[in-house]
Parts: C-alpha cells; sequence; structure tokens
C-alpha cells in the first residue's frame, strides 16, 4: 500500500520542486548552509527577547495582559520567530525552521520563570500540597481529594526532588519552559510517526506551539499527560501497519491513567475508532487499555464521583466555569475571551476544510481526522466542572495541527512566482500567533501571585483551628500549599469550598450595611471558627472577570476590620487574614 507521505508528496510536489540529479541536491545543500537570512532573523528574534526580558518582572499591571504592558521588544520577538520560521520553510532550511519553533517557544514560555518569584496560578499550589505531602509523610491522603487518587505528577516530582535536591517550587516554577521544550521534540516525532515528511512535521510542530493558548502547561497533572500523549500517539502511528513496542504502549498509557482523569478516555477513543477501522494493531490492546483505564477508575470511584458524571447536554457542557453569570468583565478580559472564541472556531473550521480538501484529492486523511476530531465527543458527555471546552480545544489541536500543516507547508514552499501568498501567509500567521498570546497572556496579572501571599497561605494552615474552614471572595488564593492542609482537610475535606451562595455577591460593591449583613449571614459558618483572605491579587482578579467591582473588597476590608465579631488572624505585603471564633454573636460576646 502506497505510504501517506508518497501519496502527499506526489500529489502536491511539482517536477521542478523535486532534485533529481546529484548537483542539483549540493546545490540546494550548499544554498541551506548559506542561509543567512533565516538564522539573522532568528537571532534578531532572540536578541529582541533578551532587550525585552527586564520588563517582564517591572510590567505596571494591565487588564489587557503581559503582551501589552511589557516593552514592545516581546512582541516583537514574537513577530521576528515567527517571520524567521516562514522564511526559512520557503527557503528550505528546515535546521532554521525548526529552531524558530524553539525560539518561539522560549520568548513565550519563559515569562512565566522570568517575570514570576514564585509559579503562577494559585491553583497551582494544591499540587504542590499533594507533592509536598508525598514527600514528607510518605503516603497519599485517599479520600481526601482527587489528586491523591491520581498522583502520577506528584510522586513522580516527589522522587525526583528527593534524587535531585531540587525543589518542589523549583520544579514547578521551570515546569512551563521545559513541558513546552519536550513537546516541541514530542510532537515533531509524533508527526514523523504518523508519515508526515520532515517539512510538514515541522509545521505541524510550529502550529501546536503556537496555537497552544490554553494554559495548561503549568505545573499540573493535564500537562504531564499531554507530555505522555504525544509519546503514545507516536507509538500508535507507528505501530498502524504492524505491531510495534506493545509493551511500551501499555507501560506509557498506564502512566497517563495515574496522571490524569480524563486524558486516557481520549485516547482510548482514538485507538478503539482507529482498531474499528483496521487501522491500529495489534487490535486485542484496546482491550487491555479499556482494563486499565476502567479498573483504576472503578478502584478511585470515591474520588472519581464529583467528576464522573453525565449530562449529555452539549450546549451547557460547551460553557466555561463562569458562564451564565451575571458578570461585568473588564475591556481587555472580553477581548481575550473573544479572541479565544475565534481561535477555536477557526481552528475547527479550517481542520475540517483542509479535511475535506484532502479527501477530495484522494489523500488518505481519515486516521488524521480521528484524531483532530474525536474530542468533540468530550462535549457530549459531560462539562467537566467547567473546562471541557477549554480541553476540547487543547486536544483537538493535536490532530489539528497535523491536518492544518499541510496547507501551511504547501503555501510557504510555493515556488517564486508565488511570493504573494507567501506574503500573506506570513501576516496570517503572524496574526494568529499574536492573538494565542494575547489569549495566554490576557490574565496575566490576575494569576500573578506574590511569595508573601503564598508563605501566608501555608502559615494559615499550620496555624488555624483545624475544625475551621476558609472562606474565600475568589480563586486567587493559592490552595492548600504544603502538606498542612491535611490537618484541616483531613477532618473535613471540604473545609476550604466556597459556598454556593457565594454567587448571590458577583457584582456587589459592600457599600452597604444590608450587603455586609448578608455577607456575615452566609460565609460565616455555624459553630465553627471562619478565616476570610483578601489579597491585592483577589482584588484585582475579581476586577478583570468581572466578579466585583475594583472597591469591593478594600470596602469589606474596611467594615470587617471596625466589625468586633471580626479579628486580624495574619497581616503582610498585599494580604489579610481574619479570624471568626465559633459561637459569637453580633455583639462579639461568646453565645
Amino acid at each position: 500500500m502506497t505510504s501517506l507521505k508518497e501519496r502527499i508528496d506526489r500529489s502536491a510536489a511539482k517536477p521542478s520542486d523535486a532534485p533529481t540529479d546529484r548537483l542539483t541536491i549540493v546545490a540546494v545543500a550548499e544554498k541551506t548552509r548559506r542561509d543567512w537570512v533565516s538564522w539573522g532573523i532568528l537571532v534578531a528574534a532572540l536578541a529582541s527577547w533578551w532587550i525585552a526580558v527586564p520588563s517582564l518582572s517591572t510590567a505596571e499591571a494591565s487588564d489587557f495582559g503581559l503582551l501589552f504592558a511589557a516593552s514592545p521588544f516581546f512582541a516583537g520577538a514574537i513577530i521576528l520567530s515567527v517571520i524567521g520560521f516562514a522564511v526559512a520553510m520557503s527557503r528550505r532550511n528546515n535546521r532554521a525552521a525548526f529552531f524558530a519553533v524553539i525560539s518561539v517557544a522560549l520568548v513565550q514560555r519563559t515569562a512565566t520563570l522570568i517575570a514570576s518569584d514564585v509559579p503562577l496560578y494559585t491553583w497551582t499550589y494544591k499540587h504542590l500540597g499533594v507533592t509536598d505531602l508525598i514527600q514528607r509523610s510518605h503516603f497519599l491522603a485517599r479520600g481526601v481529594d482527587v489528586y491523591n487518587g491520581w498522583p502520577g505528577l506528584f510522586t513522580a516530582t516527589a522522587w525526583f526532588s528527593r534524587v535531585t535536591g531540587v525543589p518542589d517550587v523549583t520544579v514547578a516554577n521551570w515546569f512551563a519552559t521545559a513541558a513546552h521544550l519536550l513537546m516541541v521534540i514530542l510532537f515533531y516525532c509524533m508527526a514523523r510517526a504518523w508519515r508526515l515528511d520532515v517539512p510538514t512535521a515541522i509545521s505541524a510542530t510550529f502550529l501546536f506551539e503556537v496555537l497552544n493558548w490554553v494554559a495548561q502547561d503549568y505545573y499540573a497533572p493535564q500537562a504531564l499527560a499531554l507530555i505522555l500523549v504525544l509519546a503514545f500517539l507516536t507509538l500508535v502511528g507507528s505501530s498502524r501497519d504492524r505491531p510495534n513496542l506493545v509493551i511500551v504502549m501499555i507501560v506509557v498509557f498506564s502512566a497517563i491513567v495515574v496522571t490524569h482523569q480524563l486524558t486516557p478516555y481520549w485516547m482510548g477513543l482514538i485507538v478503539v475508532t482507529l482498531m474499528v477501522f483496521r487501522m491500529f494493531r495489534p487490535w486485542w490492546l484496546t482491550f487491555v487499555f479499556a482494563a486499565i483505564a476502567i479498573g483504576f477508575l472503578v478502584y478511585n470511584w470515591d474520588s472519581a464521583g464529583d467528576f464522573a458524571k453525565f449530562s449529555f447536554d452539549v450546549t451547557s457542557n460547551a460553557k466555561s466555569n463562569l458562564a451564565g453569570a451575571n458578570l461585568t468583565p473588564t475591556a481587555g478580559q472580553a477581548f481575550a475571551s473573544k479572541t479565544m472564541r475565534f481561535l477555536t472556531v477557526g481552528l475547527l473550521v479550517s481542520s475540517a476544510v483542509t479535511a475535506f480538501v484532502m479527501w477530495r484529492r484522494k489523500m488518505p486523511v481519515f486516521a488524521l481526522v480521528i484524531v483532530a476530531f474525536a474530542p468533540l465527543a468530550i462535549l457530549a458527555g459531560q462539562g467537566y466542572g467547567g473546562e471541557a471546552i477549554f480541553r476540547v480545544y487543547l486536544y483537538s489541536l493535536v490532530g489539528c495541527s497535523l491536518l492544518l500543516a499541510f496547507p501551511v507547508t504547501a503555501v510557504l514552499r510555493a515556488s517564486n512566482a508565488a511570493r504573494v501568498k507567501l506574503f500573506i501567509a506570513s501576516i496570517v500567521l503572524v496574526g494568529v500567533t499574536l492573538s494565542s498570546s494575547e489569549a495566554y497572556f490576557g490574565a496575566w496579572f490576575a494569576y500573578l501571585t506574590k511569595p508573601a501571599v503564598v508563605k501566608a497561605a501555608s502559615e494559615v494552615l499550620e496555624s488555624a483551628d483545624p475544625y475551621g474552614v476558609l472562606r474565600l471572595p475568589s480563586p486567587a488564593w493559592p490552595d492548600r500549599p504544603t502538606q498542612a492542609y491535611l490537618r484541616l482537610a483531613g477532618l473535613d475535606p471540604k473545609f476550604d469550598v466556597q459556598p454556593e451562595a457565594a454567587t448571590l455577591f458577583y457584582g456587589a460593591d459592600f457599600a452597604s450595611d444590608d450587603e455586609y449583613e448578608t455577607f456575615n449571614e452566609y460565609f460565616v459558618a455555624d459553630r465553627r471558627t471562619t478565616y476570610f483572605a483578601i489579597s491585592d491579587q483577589m482584588i484585582f482578579y475579581n476586577w478583570y472577570f468581572g466578579l466585583s467591582p475594583r472597591d469591593a473588597l478594600p470596602n469589606l476590608e474596611a467594615r470587617m476590620r471596625l466589625d468586633p465579631m471580626w479579628k486580624v488572624f495574619l497581616e503582610g505585603n498585599g494580604f489579610v487574614v481574619f479570624e471568626r471564633a465559633a459561637g459569637q454573636d453580633e455583639g462579639g460576646n461568646d453565645g
């Protein structure tokens, strides 16, 4: 049977594109070695990035994010990296083109390492808490939270930290940079295993990197699972014609299963569909995968109950976790949100059109279609806590990048007579990349955490009443950063879960006595000590996403300081934690 590569080459290549004699081959190789233009652009990109580096950590907060707040050289470095890729592809310089992918990854993904003193995203810290628990106590607190049931990332990090002496916080800080560099390498290997030629595989890798705005690259199980997915799909691609590395495939799939709750079923859907259409061997391996995934789910069913709920309501499942709320986000957040929608629709529609054109040209595209569009089945099953739409984009990006690489490569490698197409394609790539960068960096200042706040979150868990509850007016507080969280979670696994009535305060500015009284009614726990935290990051986060006006939390803080029922438990640079003892009446006396 004719391979995919051979049929694509036969359909797309012109006689003049393929050198047939040795002298021509030598001439092309010599031209590639002397391609100073491509390399010069990439050097300029890295120089621009180097100039922009100091501005990343000193940029003033903006609701349009880091891309707008940092030095123009930061955006310039991204643009030059993309232009360098386009030029290198047009000049048939595969080495420079691949280095351009590395360049754009370094420029964008090192920002979290350079501009943040501690890991980005407050929800990163609940992952560090489990890792710390494993390192210090050498056991898993099964049943306390879902992370202890899927400990792949945390046990691997605990082992790595113990062997190397590198603290887990340092691992988390470097994680995004290391993850993207590793994904670039693995994605290229995967594309080659799925029989894309070298230029098309490089284009696919480039698209996967620049279009990945979902921000699932931080220290989280999903990030490690995606890395393992690329390794697994590399093995699947190489095994479509004959059994190959079966034991290794089982090991990698098992690693995915113990790392993340949703990803194994995405892989299982792809493998089963390929098996049905006789594009995966050995067929019996699908039953092994199913037994591993389902068996582990049954083993963790007590923890899985919160997310393993199926609604089969596509419209509801496609909504984000803030959809439906009466919010008034900032102009920057609205712009970033529209950009995300544009990129999501554009990716799926352009991939579908590409697949149709390839099918009309009788190119073997069905396997790639399966990889690209299988994630849409997630929306038919569940909402995954309001994150399903983001997972669909992230998962679909893998197959869609493979599909879109064909037209991108064809245009960028067109003959001299088609330089207008090359120019237009370069502009489109720059525009799409900047849009994706804005989607990635738009909420930067809402996610930026201060070391003092991380330390405070740890101190609260270490010294708070173990029977107490922690109430937060915003998700922008480091969750469970150390093993000390087990002091409270061991007694009440939901000690820091916010009351459902918290949504009633969306838009409230706490300027009136009635709002403050209602706040105390819903946020104070009955017969338990209540802790309530406010930070500068929360103020910006709530304003950015439209949860509350910018003066709302300062107003609330001022009222709590005057209220004898609340006392300052912990205070520092940019934060305050209040405490209300159990059993106090309205006058501040013991009940």
